[in-house]
């Protein structure tokens, strides 16, 4: 069934119909019947989405409840359902609000195709169509890994008290406890590391991606570059992986599957990536001392990125992007390394606006040095590679917290040219 679209000028026709026929006659001037209760349903946003079978759309599935004048409705109980194997929405009722609109999410069932959903209110109802494509390998599978330890803060580092020769540690720390234990050591330059949405652990070199098996800690080949350069990876909230280079920002799918989301850019900055969780977007940052420009790239996460919005554009002085991270809620924080009281963490909130010091790491420790940053359940955490520090610092609330944890676990003694790479572990859904 097609959806039906909200239309001002269909609904202003519609009205016009309605009235003529609401005039009364010469012999009926007792008429009853009032348009303003009488309830149109329409699509307001959210239809034709895709995504693989199981995961949960990025839009919500929005309805715009008016009266046949195209007066919005307040108030209205609108009742969303599906009947897709599989499939579920929530909340399953809502209300409209002061626009008419009322919205719901919409997970998607276990079989690939047409799906669709069923808003409905007292006397009228409107269908979302969407479509779920099929795996293309276990990776992609929406539903949660719980293999590795959940809400615990991992880093690879190049240098670390844990490690024994060259080469690349890994390190788990549990927030709760502090426990700090020492996942595996190898001789690849770790770049960097990621999670993928599922909750599987993945390892960044110059050349390859590894796949990080959680029992035997062993590592196999997930993907091989195109081309040697260093790269920052991310969760892709429609796949697998996201990745970049200092000229291209790619979508990593499976091993078996053409790089069908890929963008050139210029100067990007290889070590600031982030993935909005809640639109799926990319971002990254370009451009060089002492102006960088914040670019969103539009992406579902399955098909070709949209053009690059060019969303901030920041003087920094002395101090450039190091580090980058996105929040649960859409928000972008980006580390501004330098000299002197220039280093800092910028944000971008989720309505663009941009805070050039939303925490000023130079008041906290005049002689840190900052890199890579990652967020998990309303903190922020990154190295303090001067002070051989994790440094945890809250991001919500009135007031900034701050938590710190020195071991040289996390950065050894006089060894500030480390590469080292940060993460969190998901898992809201595992026991």
């Amino acid at each position: 069934m097609r959806a039906r679209t909200w239309n001002p000028a269909a609904a202003l026709s519609a009205a016009l119909l309605a009235a003529a026929f609401l005039v009364p006659s010469c012999s009926d001037d007792s008429v009853t019947d009032d348009p303003s209760l009488m309830t149109r349903l329409d699509v307001y946003a959210g239809d034709n989405q895709t995504g693989t079978v199981g995961s949960l759309l990025p839009d919500p599935l929005v309805v715009r409840a008016s009266d046949i004048l195209g007066n919005p409705k307040p108030g209205i109980t609108v009742q969303f359902s599906t009947t897709n194997p599989g499939a579920s929405v929530s909340p399953a009722s809502a209300q409209t609000g002061a626009s008419g609109l009322a919205s719901c999410a919409f997970r998607l069932g276990s079989s690939a195709g047409e799906q669709q959903v069923r808003a409905s209110t007292e006397g009228d109802s409107t269908y979302f169509t969407a479509t779920a494509t099929a795996l293309e390998c276990p990776e992609e599978d929406p539903g949660a890994a719980c293999a590795w330890p959940s809400g615990h803060i991992f880093i690879t580092t190049t240098s670390s008290s844990l490690l024994s020769g060259s080469g690349s540690v890994v390190i788990d720390y549990d927030p709760e406890t502090g426990v700090i234990e020492k996942v595996l050591e190898t001789a690849e330059l770790i770049i960097d590391l990621a999670f993928s949405p599922r909750g599987e652990l993945f390892l960044s070199t110059t050349e390859e991606i590894f796949k990080v098996d959680p029992d035997d800690k062993s590592l196999s080949v997930f993907h091989t570059y195109a081309s040697t350069a260093p790269v920052e990876i991310e969760p892709d909230y429609g796949s697998v992986l996201a990745a970049v280079t200092a000229t291209r920002l790619f979508g990593i799918f499976c091993p078996a599957s053409i790089l069908s989301a890929e963008a050139a850019v210029t100067a990007a900055r290889p070590e600031c990536l982030a993935v909005d969780p809640v639109s799926r977007d990319a971002w990254i940052v370009t451009g060089v001392n002492p102006t960088f420009h914040f670019y969103r790239y539009p992406w579902d996460g399955r098909g070709d990125f949209g053009t690059g919005v060019e969303e901030v554009t920041a003087a920094t002085g002395t101090s450039s992007p190091a580090g980058m991270c996105a929040d649960s809620t859409g928000n972008i924080y980006v580390v501004l390394d330098g000299s002197g009281a220039e280093r800092t963490i910028g944000r971008i909130l989720s309505d663009g606006a941009w805070q050039r010091t939303f925490f000023d790491l130079y008041d906290y420790s005049t002689t840190g040095r900052w890199g890579d940053i990652t967020y998990l359940g309303g903190d922020l955490y990154l190295i303090d590679t001067r002070n051989n520090a994790l440094v945890a610092i809250s991001a919500t609330g009135p007031g900034i917290n701050i938590n710190v944890r020195m071991d040289t676990a996390f950065s050894d003694l006089i060894d500030q040219g480390e590469r080292y790479g940060i993460c969190a572990s998901p898992g809201a859904d595992c026991p």
